[in-house]
């Protein structure tokens, strides 16, 4: 197997981790064993139309949780899933130049 290859995707990993990490946590980094909290919170105005401010309501009141903590997680997962794309496009080139192009080839080479 390619060493290169065997780096790259450790590193991958290693970044989807931390990013998990970040968005399991609400914000809570950690760091070579270092704890950061961050306390500081900072205010976004955005506006919706009034179909959408609707919507997120309803939805915050059925999972029983404040609107601006719907709208965090909403944006936190987003993130993620934009981090785990951009991690993929990188990811990708790397693969395909290495033979590995299905799930398949992926179990044979971690089995």
């Amino acid at each position: 197997m390619n060493e290169t290859f065997v780096a790259f995707v450790g590193d991958v990993a290693a970044e989807m981790r931390a990013v998990e990490m970040n968005f399991r946590h609400g914000g809570l980094t950690v760091r070579l064993g270092c704890l950061n909290l961050s306390y500081m919170r900072a205010t976004l105005t955005i506006s919706l139309p009034p179909l959408l401010r609707r919507d997120v309501s309803r939805a915050a009141k059925s999972r029983r949780i404040s609107e601006s903590e719907f709208v965090r997680t909403a944006v936190q997962r987003q993130l993620w899933v934009e981090a785990f794309e951009a991690t993929r496009r990188k990811a990708l080139p790397v693969a395909r130049a290495a033979g590995i192009y299905t799930d398949e080839d992926v179990f044979k080479i971690i089995s």
